[in-house]
């Protein structure tokens, strides 16, 4: 287990979070009807669950990290193979082909990248994907793709992308080793991120789902709540081979 311990502050500034959102979410609930609370109940703690155990594993690094990600990609490899239809076998063997490929890589993060970048990777993407909607749902009205997804503006985009610089120059000054360098990374995150949703919503629309399955409380199934996380760890991982800048920005 390599454990980054200069990661444990932000960890546990993470729990503090959802503790405290906890009773901001308890007491706005009143009111409601209780089978309301129940759903949104089962919703935030799952997601704090989700991103609390996510950064966890991140921190620990190690063969911890190589576990988590590799039940990440087992249960999604399943929610593919059970909603893509043998019938059409393009389609079917393009699709695992790339999540094959995307998995190698995503499973190469454990020995490629440090446990700190992994942390920042996926909390960044998990505000990211947050904000995104955030804002969108508040003042978008730029589709992105309003065929393949029509929820997702680029006014939403443009929020999730102000969290990053918001939130890496935090971590980053928190660290101890920020640096101008990594700005120019940012973007090519989010677009990353986007890239991922995009990706995983263009699957259900051809299979005609909502959802890759209804394992997780109020978040669907490991597909859709991991795959922006997924794609952009693997593209980093993969091109952090060759190019070294990528594997720690901040230096």
């Amino acid at each position: 287990m390599d454990l980054d311990k200069e990661s444990l502050p932000v960890l546990g500034f993470v729990i503090f979070g959802f503790l405290v959102g906890g009773i901001w979410f308890f007491r706005s609930s009143k009111g409601r009807s209780k089978e309301e609370r129940t759903l949104r109940f089962r919703k935030y703690w799952s997601y704090a669950l989700i991103v609390s155990l996510s950064s966890l594993f991140a921190v620990c690094g190690g063969y911890l990290w190589l576990g988590y990600i590799s039940v990440l990609l087992l249960f999604g490899g399943i929610e593919l193979i059970r909603n893509l239809s043998i019938g059409r076998s393009v389609q079917f063997f393009s699709v695992l082909g790339m999540y094959l490929i995307l998995g190698i890589g995503a499973f190469l993060s454990f020995s490629i990248l440090s446990p700190k970048l992994c942390l920042w990777l996926y909390l960044g993407i998990a505000g990211f994907d947050a904000f995104s909607q955030i804002v969108g749902q508040s003042f978008g009205n730029t589709k992105i793709s309003p065929k393949i997804s029509p929820n997702k503006t680029w006014e939403g985009f443009m929020g999730g992308l102000t969290y990053l610089f918001l939130f890496s120059g935090f971590v980053f000054s928190f660290w101890g080793n920020f640096s101008w360098k990594c700005i120019w990374i940012l973007p090519i995150f989010g677009f990353l991120a986007l890239a991922g949703d995009l990706a995983a919503s263009w699957i259900k629309r051809k299979v005609s789902i909502k959802d890759f399955s209804s394992i997780l409380p109020g978040h669907g199934g490991f597909l859709d709540r991991f795959d922006s996380f997924l794609f952009t760890l693997s593209v980093w991982t993969l091109i952090s081979i060759p190019l070294g800048v990528f594997r720690e920005p901040w230096n």
